[in-house]
Order: structure tokens, then C-alpha cells, then sequence
């Protein structure tokens, strides 16, 4: 079912079926590269997934992860995070307007992220309003369905990587950070895509024994229980 594609960021020339322009931005450059070059030809379902099979920031093993994917939930959704745990980067990570986030965890280049994405909003995302809020589970690996990709244009992701992910003023870490953050709102349009931990782990992966997960510090709103999605409207995620 799966057809591997692998890119390889030393790989100095790259064949056409996995080139990339340049060595910037960590991930965020392949999935793009990918994006653009199969924009045509999308199979059912593509995973965006780093090149190691174990990682603190997905929920398991990854071959396992992905065989034990439950492709009805997929399909229903068009998108699902490859990581359950809200830590560090659920509910409100991210926040444009008022810029006054609650750190969780480490909140490497989070600033910086914070502002680039501000920045470039209008560049990135035409006239579509900037949203208060932008939050998911990180890492910057998901799933999504053919449907998903094509919400915005071939020439939309050009524009991302060659107008911004390209910029040499830019670090490598902030660059792709910035994606890391985005990668839920561009394939959903919605800015806040936080499921709750567990309804995510039985629902997208057939995980549904209880665990106990991290939960949010002071300050930032806990998911509910008996729901599976935080709104991007909310407004405790918001505190409006």
C-alpha cells in the first residue's frame, strides 16, 4: 500500500523523483519538494514522516504507527497528527495577535517561529484573515488524504518554498519551525487542530487503553473529554 520516497537533505544531486532545490528548512523543503512534484499524481493517502522509526515525539514505533493507522478515521478527517501528547505545542502555541503564549516545554525558536509566521502570513497565505491562535501537536509528522493537499494550489506551495523557505535570513531551525507550526492549518484550514490525546490515540490508531498524558501548565485550557477536537473558536484556547 505504502511506496516509499525517500529525500536525502546531503544528498548533493538528488534524482528527479526525490529532488529537492536546497538543503534549508529540515523537513518542511522535502515535504514541500514532494508536494510539487506529485501534485498530479497524489496516492490515496500520504504520510510525512522524519527518517528515524523511534522519536519521543510520535506516539510509537513508526512502522507499527502506520500499520496500525485506522484509515475510516483518515478518511472522515483528512488529516491525522502522527502524535497524541499535547506537550509541547497544544492548545495555544502560537499566538499572533496578542503574543503572550504560555511557554510548555523547551520552546525552542518558539519566538522566533512566532514572529516569521506573522510576518509572513500575508506572503504564505494570500488574504486569508491571520487567526489569533495557531496551535497542533508537533512534530511535524501526519498523515493526510489525497483531498487534503490539493486544498491550495501547486502554485501556492511554490510560492512557499521558493518565497520563504528559501530565504537566506533565515535559519535553518526557524525556517522549518515556522512549517512545523503551519503544516495542520495548511492542510485543514483550521489554525487550532489539537484532538484530545486520548480520543486521538483510539481513534486514529485503535490505542484506546487508558494512559495518563501531560497535561497542560496553568494557564492553558485542558481538553474535553467528551470531545474530540478543540475548536479554533474556542474561547478559553483564545483566553479573548
Amino acid at each position: 500500500m505504502w511506496k516509499l520516497h525517500r529525500y536525502n537533505w546531503d544528498d548533493s544531486s538528488p534524482p528527479p523523483e526525490a529532488w529537492f532545490p536546497a538543503n534549508k528548512g529540515p523537513e518542511a523543503m522535502m515535504y514541500l519538494s514532494y508536494t510539487i512534484t506529485y501534485y498530479d499524481a497524489l496516492p490515496d493517502y500520504t504520510a510525512f514522516i522524519h527518517g528515524h522509526q523511534r522519536s519521543w515525539h510520535q506516539q510509537g514505533d513508526m512502522v507499527e504507527l502506520i500499520n496500525s493507522l485506522q484509515i475510516p478515521a483518515l478518511d472522515a478527517h483528512g488529516y491525522v497528527p502522527l502524535r497524541c501528547d499535547w506537550y509541547p505545542s497544544c492548545p495555544s502555541e502560537i499566538r499572533l495577535i496578542d503574543h503572550d503564549a504560555i511557554v510548555w516545554g523547551p520552546g525552542v525558536h518558539c519566538e522566533d517561529a512566532e514572529r516569521e509566521i506573522g510576518r509572513a502570513w500575508k506572503e504564505l497565505f494570500d488574504f486569508a484573515e491571520m487567526p489569533r491562535t495557531i496551535a497542533s501537536q508537533c512534530c511535524a509528522q501526519f498523515v493526510v488524504t489525497r483531498d487534503a493537499i490539493p486544498r491550495r494550489s501547486r502554485v501556492d506551495y511554490e510560492r512557499m518554498r521558493r518565497a520563504w523557505l528559501q530565504k537566506p535570513d533565515l535559519i535553518d531551525d526557524t525556517s522549518g519551525r515556522v512549517f512545523e507550526k503551519l503544516w495542520a492549518y495548511i492542510m485543514t484550514g483550521e489554525a487550532v487542530r489539537c484532538p484530545a490525546p486520548q480520543q486521538c490515540a483510539c481513534q486514529y490508531f485503535g490505542q484506546c487503553a487508558p494512559r495518563k498524558w501531560a497535561t497542560p501548565p496553568g494557564g492553558l485550557v485542558k481538553w474535553k473529554e467528551d470531545s474530540a477536537f478543540v475548536s479554533a473558536t474556542s474561547d478559553e484556547v483564545n483566553r479573548l
